[in-house]
């Protein structure tokens, strides 16, 4: 979701098809396997308490890495140097493969120290002095696209699920339960009504079956290879009777390359009214980067990082601002169930938010919810997203009951995307807080989202909390 750089160093009169045996070099930090996964990964990630390395691997083992084992489309940005200026870098980065730096998630991250090796190349360039608390990978792509006659031409390299999920999109009527069938147990053997298709259709279903288990293969890391490589010989085999090559996969681009997404800052400014009776102004500022109602365009699907959001609240009855919201992160993952995909959604948010359901006459706690869940996808509509999250949710405040209250609860919602520029979402759901201070708390939304812009969207929201409610118009621009 967050994205990542490295600089491939192809070697000079190398044809194109043989692009893939240059070297990659690339910075990362030095995690131990048992941290991985842990939130001690995170922490130690944001405060500098691992090594960060530089590396340099053959281009097909970062394109097995990303396009084939975590199916990450990968876009390169050909770039221009004299012969003497990619010396000096090359120089560079060996000298720094002895050595290290301190690792910050946040600022000292790949794509700063990649951005450092340009400006080796080139002293001329100053590309890290534009960021002096965090840096995001794609901001720097924009960075040096606007240097002219830097970037010479842009290649697109889709990963297996995507070139599997536009041959699914090509199976018509029975097609898509064929290859369910093929891919759930081919040792059931092929049915009369794969038999009975034109040869043609037989060579889809067979490689976007083939694709299926080379997709999962790749995937496992090794995991149940042998029963997954017996299953798909023996889709290969029966797909070599037919005798005809499928050709070169044409995979068009699914999505946008990132530098045509939005940017990743943001302000905004809405105007609101509380109970029908109270107007307020709200002014929002955020750091980073994607939010879920947002334009969709250059980053991930069905996702939301929001990182460091402020907003301010002014009520023009009592004529005084209050902080209204601050949240250091709010994570959303929606990940629709699918042939491809069998993994949950989940969410994760913790920060300040006032507390508008009557517990504490409108107090401020600091509050951790996260949950895990499902999401399904449909084109009945349009494009909706459905999903549901059951949810754990701890709120602090020195006006509860015992200090705290914590509780369980669920939520539902669906996202539809009505025309390209018009999404909307309903989301409702219900925490029984049973521990602390205890009560329930029921919510609901409904938003709407008009893109006027690839960096500006017109907001109309609707919130009910209990017996509060409010609406809100404003503009949201990114910069």
């Amino acid at each position: 979701m967050f994205g990542h750089t490295f600089l491939v160093l192809n070697k000079k009169g190398r044809p194109a098809s043989e692009r893939m045996l240059s070297y990659a070099i690339s910075f990362g930090a030095l995690v131990p396997e048992d941290e991985a996964q842990a939130l001690l990964f995170a922490v130690k990630g944001l405060t500098g308490q691992y090594q960060g390395h530089f590396s340099a691997l053959p281009y097909y083992v970062k394109l097995r890495e990303y396009t084939d084992i975590e199916s990450r489309d990968i876009w390169e940005y050909e770039l221009r140097f004299t012969q003497a200026q990619l010396d000096r870098l090359v120089r560079h980065a060996w000298e720094m493969g002895s050595t290290y730096f301190d690792y910050y998630f946040l600022k000292e991250n790949c794509a700063y120290h990649l951005l450092s090796l340009l400006e080796v190349a080139d002293p001329g360039l100053y590309l890290r002095d534009e960021y002096n608390v965090w840096i995001i990978p794609a901001e720097t792509i924009l960075q040096v696209l606007a240097l002219p006659g830097l970037v010479v031409k842009t290649v697109y390299r889709p990963s297996r699920g995507s070139l599997l999920r536009r041959k699914l999109g090509k199976l018509e009527g029975d097609e898509t339960n064929l290859v369910q069938e093929l891919t759930g147990d081919p040792a059931m053997g092929f049915s009369g009504a794969f038999e009975d298709l034109p040869t043609v259709r037989k060579i889809l279903v067979l490689d976007t079956a083939v694709d299926f288990y080379q997709y999962r293969i790749a995937a496992a890391r090794g995991e149940g290879d042998r029963e997954l490589k017996s299953s798909l010989r023996r889709l290969l085999l029966r797909r070599s009777r037919l005798g005809i090559a499928s050709g070169e996969p044409q995979a068009q681009e699914q999505g946008t390359p990132p530098h045509l997404g939005h940017r990743s800052q943001r302000w905004a400014v809405a105007a609101g009214e509380a109970n029908g009776e109270s107007p307020f102004l709200d002014l929002t500022w955020q750091a980073a980067f994607h939010q879920l109602m947002s334009r969709d365009e250059g980053y991930s699907e069905n996702s939301q990082i929001n990182g460091f959001l402020i907003r301010l609240r002014h009520d023009s009855d009592a004529s005084r601002t209050k902080l209204e919201q601050f949240s250091p992160v709010d994570i959303i993952s929606l990940a629709p169930l699918s042939t491809l995909n069998r993994l949950p959604s989940w969410k994760i948010n913790a920060g300040w938010r006032r507390a508008r359901d009557g517990a504490c006459g409108g107090c401020l706690p600091f509050t951790v919810n996260g949950g895990i869940g499902l999401a399904l996808r449909s084109q009945l509509l349009s494009r909706e997203v459905y999903f549901g999250f059951v949810e754990l949710t701890m709120d602090f405040e020195s006006e509860f009951d015992k200090g705290f209250r914590a509780g369980l609860g669920a939520s539902l919602g669906i996202m539809v995307d009505v025309v390209d520029a018009w999404r909307i979402a309903l989301i409702g759901g219900s925490t029984e807080y049973s521990e602390g201070q205890q009560g329930t708390v029921e919510k609901a939304e409904f938003r709407q989202r008009f893109s006027l812009g690839t960096d500006l969207e017109l907001n109309i929201d609707f919130a009910w909390q209990n017996d509060y409610r409010e609406g809100t118009v404003g503009l949201g621009y990114y910069f």
